[in-house]
């Protein structure tokens, strides 16, 4: 996520050497979505993952407080 482009970026994703600046800005953005949204699927999961852990096991705490 920390890359920086630059107008004389050789990276061959945004070459830029003959480019004008709004097909400049919709390459970096359309890439920077593209990675963004990975990110955000992930850690939609990481987070609903922790959720039904934390979920799961304050059921059981209840539930051996039930039992006791």
């Amino acid at each position: 996520m920390g890359q920086h482009f630059s107008v004389t970026d050789t990276n061959p994703l945004v070459n830029t050497q003959n480019m004008d600046k709004f097909t400049l800005f919709r390459k970096v953005y359309r890439l920077y979505k593209q990675k963004y949204t990975q990110n955000l699927i992930y850690y939609t999961y990481c987070y609903k993952f922790l959720y039904m852990v934390n979920l799961i096991h304050k059921i059981k705490n209840i539930y051996w407080e039930a039992t006791k």
